[in-house]
């Protein structure tokens, strides 16, 4: 029997989701294309008088076709015939155009022989080779440019059709209907994190922030340095091995609906353990003692009845990959555990522990956000470069209003004098990562940061000058000196075995952790919060 699978794919969703750069609409348009993925397909099949089936039951009735992924954007079905495949086509494409204006997305079709086995695995592999096509030739025209008396959306620069709730801002299409999906948004996020109004210093309830500038307080500003200083981070993260486990789970010439069976369970595997990772990263990073103070909201007439605002905001969610922004002060804490709980997640829903790979851009709360994203996904590409058989974190402390090329920024912040020799070790592995953390903490706490900011500025004269710098610290502890004050002075051991002979390393392309330890101080708990967080 001849079928016909179908191919629907989301082209740059963090991009379509991220354009406005405001949480609302980023949220909203993250629901989108959850929506696309999720509920709409079914919804155009009913339109088209179609429905999914079962794989072992699929081919008994007229009617039949068979959902076999819908995640993150990617959806594949199989039909019956070629017209049953063009009218869901059509139907998914005018919603799509209709609901979700500016996100770009390809449909493409593939005939194949149910009842030869492996038919499904070759149909997937030509699929996947058209719908590469499709995304790599040339447009045919684009967005019709806007006409020289058009009015401009006030937050994407695209022609607006509208005005917002205030009659005030002008909206584009696309910025219309992200904001209709916001409540949705936010919904959804609450189903995740449920657990959290089973903690009981949380059980009145979170709310969430629909702007970047609440994830700050001023009335917190006691608690922790990078909270006070208006800090807030872009965390990117992203599983590694997903493409390759798949293929292992399908390897073989399997009879089509076993094939089909197992390619659906796996998308939804994978989204279940990505959803029970964030919300075990979140109960976590929420974990660390006299947080609740900073987070409870007192609402008037109602002193009795508070409320939490959720430090943490999802944007972008789909499959294994996650985009989120957080308070500075819990980003570490969240982004490692985060790790921890994947790889625990999906050995729980998959039967094999994966690891993924993440990138941190702090800010301040205010700076502009999407010059912020992209060099986190630029960090995250970092770490996946440096490995994909290990958890990996790349970060980026912005100490100014430029947010160059992470390639830039790397050659001319982290480089000595001369250009010869590099000034850090990012990116870390999560293994490393942890024990830079205790290092840094140990050299917050432990020594003046006069003399550390000295041995930073000898560091980037070169490897020889940087002696003199961690000889003077060494002879100082030895004589009971260069502590910080009410901190007890760190032991010449701990001294020595964070920067072993020297603050450079030994070997043919040498470099530093001192810079790197020194960026996390503002973002690191007090040590006595540190039982709170969950180490690899």
């Amino acid at each position: 029997m001849e079928v016909w699978l179908s191919g629907l794919d989301v082209n740059s969703i963090q991009r379509f989701c991220c354009n406005s750069g405001k949480v609302a609409e980023i949220v909203g348009a993250s629901e989108l294309v959850a929506q696309i993925s999720g509920e709409w397909p079914g919804q155009a099949l009913a339109a088209v008088g179609l429905h999914s089936v079962e794989p072992h039951a699929f081919g008994a009735g007229a009617g039949d076709c068979l959902l076999v992924r819908g995640a993150g954007g990617v959806v594949r079905i199989v039909f019956r015939d070629k017209d049953q495949a063009k009218s869901w086509a059509r139907a998914i494409s005018f919603r799509l155009l209709a609901e979700a204006p500016g996100l770009g997305f390809n449909i493409a079709h593939a005939a194949f022989d149910w009842d030869r086995v492996g038919g499904l695995k070759q149909a997937m592999a030509q699929l996947i080779g058209q719908l590469q096509a499709q995304r790599n030739a040339p447009t045919l025209g684009g967005a019709m440019p806007p006409l020289p008396v058009s009015a401009l959306c006030t937050l994407t620069g695209e022609a607006a059709h509208g005005y917002g709730k205030d009659n005030n801002e002008r909206i584009s299409p696309a910025v219309h209907h992200q904001r209709k999906w916001t409540r949705k948004a936010n919904q959804r996020l609450a189903y995740i994190i449920d657990r959290l109004n089973a903690e009981p210093h949380f059980e009145y309830g979170f709310e969430f922030v629909t702007e970047f500038g609440k994830l700050t307080r001023d009335d917190t500003s006691g608690y922790h340095r990078a909270l006070a200083e208006g800090y807030i981070a872009v965390v990117c993260i992203d599983g590694n091995g997903i493409g390759e486990l798949v293929q292992q789970r399908l390897g073989g010439n399997g009879a089509n609906a076993e094939q089909a069976a197992k390619f659906r369970d796996f998308s939804e595997k994978i989204q279940e353990a990505t959803n029970a990772a964030l919300a075990d990263a979140v109960v976590q990073a929420l974990a660390r003692p006299g947080i609740e103070d900073t987070l409870r909201i007192e609402r008037d007439g109602h002193p009795d009845d508070p409320r939490y605002q959720l430090p943490i905001r999802p944007l972008v969610q789909g499959g294994d990959d996650l985009t989120l922004v957080c308070r500075g002060d819990v980003a570490l804490d969240f982004t490692q555990n985060f790790l921890v709980a994947f790889e625990a997640q999906t050995l729980e829903h998959l039967g094999t522990g994966l690891r993924a790979a993440a990138g941190l851009v702090f800010i301040k709360n205010g700076a502009p956000f999407l010059p912020a994203y992209d060099l986190a996904e630029h960090l995250l590409r970092s770490a996946k470069k440096r490995t994909r058989t290990e958890h990996c974190i790349d970060f980026h402390f912005v100490e100014s209003d430029s947010l160059a090329d992470l390639d830039a920024i790397r050659h001319s912040a982290y480089r000595t004098a001369d250009g010869n020799v590099r000034l850090t070790r990012r990116p870390y592995t999560l293994a490393d990562f942890v024990i830079l953390r205790e290092d840094a903490m140990k050299l917050r706490d432990g020594l003046s940061h006069g003399q550390l900011n000295r041995a930073q500025d000898f560091c980037r004269m070169g490897v020889a000058a940087s002696g003199r710098a961690w000889h003077d610290i060494q002879e100082n502890i030895s004589r009971g000196l260069g502590g910080r004050k009410d901190c007890e002075l760190l032991a010449t051991a701990d001294f020595e075995a964070i920067f072993p002979g020297g603050f450079f390393d030994q070997g043919e392309a040498p470099s530093t952790r001192l810079i790197d330890c020194m960026e996390l101080f503002d973002f690191l708990p007090d040590r006595a919060n540190m039982e709170a967080i969950v180490h690899a």
